[in-house]
């Protein structure tokens, strides 16, 4: 039977709109048929001098979305040689706001491939030249899943900002969905929870709170596990306002736990740039002592290397790199941009030294020749 014209207009619009969606599929599965080239290209990119470059890198990960779950390390290095400011622009490296700002929109693009970062993000949270950003570090943290170290800042988060907000009622989503249950916050969640003026933390703090309960419940207890207790309680005593005397001492024990305590990296990337000599050296120790576990420390250690004028200091910095990172596989590509400067090569070189292997002598041997230092 033939068709008629009014068969043939609706037969074309259902050809034309399944050729549409078929196409609209096409393009949002694009992104993810990335190759592993690719993201290590972008990843490499991310180590640019040029903000734009590093920007435009991390723009186009957010863009893959969990397709670029490898190039995680790479975008956490990024986002802790960004915060390190004065650091940075000491070996010439430029710093930006919207680096930090594209950083956690891939990470939060990528989303729980990047549960890894976690800790990482979290201190974004009580740096207070990053409050402004604080919805959007929430927002990342929503994604890629809190780290079970983080309740204690996500409280402090809930009681600064105020009632009514946005930011307040991500931080207390966030506190249901730690793992182990946190189960410190129930106090502050049943308090929120009675609060009739403010319905939507009101109404947050209620599913946190059956959440960690819960979760307490089945598993049996509502206390975390004795190593991820021992992390927390190590963590509390090295806080810069403890004793000098007990942070060494928490320190100390941090590097017998070796690569136990890598959660901890985060805190101790902040330690080492305690300004009692003591405490830095032991923080660095601890960090040594985690080996090829803590390696996502090098670039923080690399930006310190090159701004301390103190060579004692210097001393000790490239052990702990070289601990790290005894083949040099992550270090050299942080030292192209000094070696390309006469004054900051003679600070490279002296890591290459300190690595000590056959290709970083080579190097140092040419840059020596390059620039003429004995």
């Amino acid at each position: 039977m033939p068709l008629r014209p009014k068969h043939c207009t609706a037969a074309i619009l259902l050809i034309v709109g399944l050729v549409t969606f078929s196409c609209t599929v096409s393009i949002a599965a694009a992104p993810q048929a990335v190759s592993r080239a690719t993201l290590d290209r972008l990843a490499h990119q991310l180590t640019a001098n040029d903000v734009q470059v590093r920007i435009a890198a991390l723009k186009q990960l957010a863009l893959y979305g969990p397709a670029a779950a490898r190039t995680v390390p790479a975008i956490v290095d990024v986002l802790n040689e960004n915060r390190a400011a004065a650091n940075a622009f000491s070996y010439g490296k430029p710093v930006s706001p919207v680096v930090t700002e594209s950083a956690l929109l891939a990470l939060k693009k990528i989303g729980r491939a990047a549960h890894d970062a976690a800790p990482y993000v979290t201190p974004l949270l009580k740096d207070r030249n990053e409050l402004f950003r604080r919805t959007q570090v929430l927002e990342a943290l929503t994604s890629i899943g809190p780290s079970s170290d983080s309740t204690g800042v996500l409280m402090r988060v809930v009681n600064e900002e105020g009632k009514f907000t946005y930011t307040r009622a991500l931080a207390i989503t966030l506190l249901g969905r730690i793992e182990p249950p946190a189960v410190e916050a129930t106090d502050l969640l049943r308090d929120l929870s009675e609060d009739v003026t403010d319905k939507r933390s009101r109404s947050e703090a209620m599913r946190a709170l059956d959440s960690i309960l819960r979760r307490a419940s089945t598993t049996g207890s509502t206390q975390a596990s004795s190593d991820d207790q021992l992390l927390r309680t190590l963590r509390m005593q090295i806080d810069s306002e403890k004793e000098i005397e007990m942070r060494i001492a928490a320190l100390e024990q941090i590097a017998k736990l070796g690569s136990k305590a890598v959660p901890l990296v985060p805190t101790l990337m902040n330690t080492m740039c305690d300004p009692d000599r003591t405490v830095s050296h032991a923080a660095l120790e601890a960090i040594g002592s985690m080996h090829q576990s803590a390696l996502i420390a090098v670039p923080s250690l690399v930006a310190k290397f090159l701004s301390e004028r103190d060579q004692n200091e210097r001393i000790f910095i490239a052990r702990t790199i070289s601990k790290l990172d005894p083949e040099g596989k992550r270090t050299l590509p942080l030292l192209q941009e000094p070696l390309e400067d006469p004054f900051q090569s003679r600070l490279a070189i002296e890591i290459l030294q300190e690595l000590g292997t056959d290709e970083t002598t080579t190097i140092a041997q040419k840059a020596r020749q390059r620039w003429k230092i004995k």
